[in-house]
């Protein structure tokens, strides 16, 4: 089993070199690699306070058993092995210290000894072995990126002058180690969209595809937490894997290619479903308004007809009245009389009942309109869908929260 071991530094503190190391071996080890982690941090401990609540449970348990649990900087390659602990399936951890003492106490030569012998004794279990370096030049930082420990260096940098002058320091300052054919150099904290177009200008000048840092990222490290999820992927993840498939090439390609056919199924199959409601949705829409269209052409005939038994009615009523003001009225005959006054009331009745009907076209009016809106609405979420469907794997994960 080929290993490879990487080593992820900066120039200067604050860059998020901690969060992308531990997202790269979780994405590693959600891919089926086994990863080991090693916080090689003396000054600030990052990853091991990142796991504060798995190391001190680990050690709990390591020293109920009897065994001392030792960090990078506690280890002595001549005693007893160091204190490796799982953090998931298939991804490891070595912490800088159990016992939370100053490291930045270990004698330079120890650590070199200690890093060095860890390292050799790892590339015999491990596919892959992950460095997390302290920032800065020191000499902590320089044994971590050195060639007898690393295979390749990640230089994690953000997108600023001050930082990039940083980067172009700590390459002059090892420029024996940090070479180019054994160095990146990792932009983090680009805004997502900015991201992705500068992506491939940077490759060609052997920068990895940058990182894009958004809220989810800020929110999830506050809750240590890590952003990377190859579940329910998000942008980040897509970021991530870029730069993972440019760093690590062959070496992960085929496991990338696997999980991003399988995840593209999974994406996909909700779009479909989607895509059949919203049709579904919408031939209903329409035929409710063809429906109404029919009961409005229907109203108005009932309309017309209203207009006619109303004239009738009027004109009912003037022989009517005309009638009783006759002088010789009183000779008629009782019944017809009675017959006059009857159909009066009557087509007064009918004439009421159907102008009441009448004037309830505004309200189909105001309910057709509220069809066509929502007719235009379905319309364009199903455009969406469509062209999701139809999209490459990027654009799906990138558009699959607009179509609920």
């Amino acid at each position: 089993m080929i290993c490879k071991t990487l080593c992820f530094a900066s120039a200067k503190g604050g860059s998020g070199k901690t969060v992308v190391a531990a997202s790269l071996a979780k994405l590693l080890g959600a891919l089926g690699r086994k990863v080991v982690l090693i916080d090689a941090d003396a000054a600030t401990n990052g990853l091991t306070l990142f796991n504060l609540q798995e190391v001190r449970k680990w050690g709990e348990i390591s020293i109920s058993q009897g065994n001392e649990p030792l960090g990078i900087f506690e280890w002595d390659r001549d005693g007893p092995p160091p204190g490796i602990m799982r953090l998931d399936s298939n991804v490891f951890f070595l912490p800088a210290t159990f016992a939370f003492q100053n490291t930045e106490n270990t004698l330079p030569d120890r650590f070199r000894m200690s890093l060095t012998s860890a390292v050799q004794i790892m590339r015999e279990e491990y596919e892959f072995i992950i460095i997390d370096a302290q920032a800065g030049s020191d000499v902590f930082a320089c044994v971590a990126m050195s060639r007898e420990v690393s295979d390749e260096v990640v230089i994690v940098a953000e997108y600023d002058p001050v930082s990039a002058a940083g980067v172009e320091r700590l390459k002059g300052l090892l420029r024996n180690d940090l070479t180019y054919d054994r160095t990146w150099v990792l932009l983090n904290k680009m805004l997502p969209d900015f991201a992705k177009s500068y992506g491939d200008f940077l490759e060609v000048a052997k920068y990895l595809p940058p990182l894009p840092w958004d809220s989810d990222v800020i929110m999830a490290y506050a809750r240590r937490k890590l952003a990377i999820n190859l579940e329910e992927v998000n942008e980040y993840t897509i970021g991530f894997l870029r730069m993972a498939e440019t760093l690590l090439g062959d070496e992960v390609k085929s496991s990338f290619e696997k999980w991003k056919t399988k995840l593209e199924s999974q994406l996909r199959r909700p779009l479909l479903i989607r895509q059949h409601e919203l049709e579904a949705k919408l031939d209903a829409l329409v035929h409710l308004r063809a429906d109404l269209e029919n009961s409005g052409r229907a109203k108005r005939r009932r309309a017309v007809l209203s207009l006619y038994v109303f004239a009738t009615a009027i004109m009912t009523s003037l022989i009517w009245a005309v009638t009783f003001t006759s002088p010789d009225y009183r000779a008629w005959p009782a019944w017809i009389l009675f017959v006059i006054g009857i159909v009066s009331l009557v087509l007064f009745s009918v004439a009421h009942t159907m102008w009441t009907r009448v004037s309830r076209t505004a309200d189909l009016e105001v309910e057709r309109a509220r069809l066509r809106r929502q007719e235009r609405y379905l319309e364009d979420k199903l455009k969406t869908v469509q062209s999701l469907v139809s999209a490459d794997f990027d654009e799906i994960v990138k558009g699959s929260g607009r179509t609920s």
